[in-house]
């Protein structure tokens, strides 16, 4: 690789999902402009699996080592990366055209960007009230601006911001609520542009939500009183306040779409019970992880993650 023509090093961890994975990759290189990214192909599996694509120059491939958590094989992955610009994107994601165009685009007073995200499967058993759960502020038709919080797994950022995170790097990026709150407290700036467009796989049966949904936050639960100076009283408060915090989650959404995205009130209003339902689901995995040790949760989240079916529609 030519060090001097890489803008963006991708970052792509792939399991047990070789098709799926292989059209996540193919989806970034198929971008114009690709001559001047990297993509690092982070591979869960042992040698028994084969590689998802013969050799290509653009593609890196880094073995991660078993037992590593989804943030410590992208930490593995970002320590390798050359680009100025290091841009996430999952195994069940595609990337849009005009994705790298964006990315190169981006003014680099920001210090990263999330992009509009598509609902694959939409209409699949559960996927659509998951996908307004997981993705209300960056849904079709949502406004470009200036945002406080962006689509983590699946946004570029400034590698330097990256690596300056020290040993916290792999639960920030993980969860990108701390990434977005620890770039916010040191004056950043992040983007939301409509044109850095993908489209996403949502687990579609009741079960791997709940699952899914249950360990991503407990880990996430067990990540914010290491790196957010978590007090026993706050704790206890929290954990008191839980039970209504699926009742917030679901009207936030609900007043967020009346100011920035109108037309998706009646298609968020009919899924709403099942929207209330994964907010359960996520307070109970927040209050497990503050409470409980994790265990075998963050093995459990690779293997949902990576892994796993999400849907039953042919070639997706």
């Amino acid at each position: 690789m030519n060090n001097e023509k890489i803008v963006i090093s991708v970052i792509l961890v792939i399991g047990k999902m070789r098709d799926r994975a292989k059209k996540a990759l193919n989806s970034v290189l198929e971008q114009e402009n690709i001559s001047t990214a990297e993509v690092l192909v982070v591979d869960t599996c042992d040698e028994s699996f084969p590689p998802i694509m013969e050799k290509n120059d653009l593609v890196k491939y880094i073995r991660g080592p078993k037992g590593m958590g989804i943030g410590e094989l992208k930490e593995l992955a970002i320590q390798q990366a050359e680009g100025y610009w290091v841009a996430f994107i999952e195994e069940h994601v595609r990337a849009f055209p005009g994705w790298i165009n964006a990315i190169l685009k981006l003014d680099r007073k920001y210090d990263g960007m999330g992009g509009e995200v598509h609902n694959l499967n939409a209409g699949e058993r559960f996927s659509t009230p998951l996908h307004y759960c997981n993705y209300y502020r960056w849904l079709p038709g949502a406004p470009g601006r200036e945002s406080e919080l962006i689509a983590g797994h699946n946004s570029v950022y400034h590698r330097e911001v990256l690596l300056g995170l020290g040993e916290k790097i792999a639960n920030f990026i993980q969860h990108e609520f701390l990434l977005s709150n620890y770039i916010k407290q040191r004056s950043g700036k992040l983007l939301f542009n409509p044109d850095f467009k993908l489209g996403h796989i949502n687990e579609s049966g009741l079960y791997e939500i709940t699952r899914a949904y249950f360990y991503w936050h407990k880990c996430a639960g067990a990540a914010l009183p290491v790196n957010q100076n978590w007090k026993y009283l706050r704790l206890i408060v929290y954990v008191a306040l839980s039970s209504i915090k699926p009742f917030y989650k679901t009207a936030k959404i609900f007043f967020f779409l009346i100011t920035n995205n109108p037309r998706r009130l009646f298609e968020f209003t009919i899924n709403s019970p099942w929207i209330f339902y994964i907010h359960a689901v996520a307070c109970s995995g927040l209050v497990a992880g503050r409470l409980f040790e994790l265990k075998n949760a963050k093995h459990i989240l690779v293997e949902v993650e990576l892994d796993a079916d999400r849907t039953n529609i042919p070639n997706l």
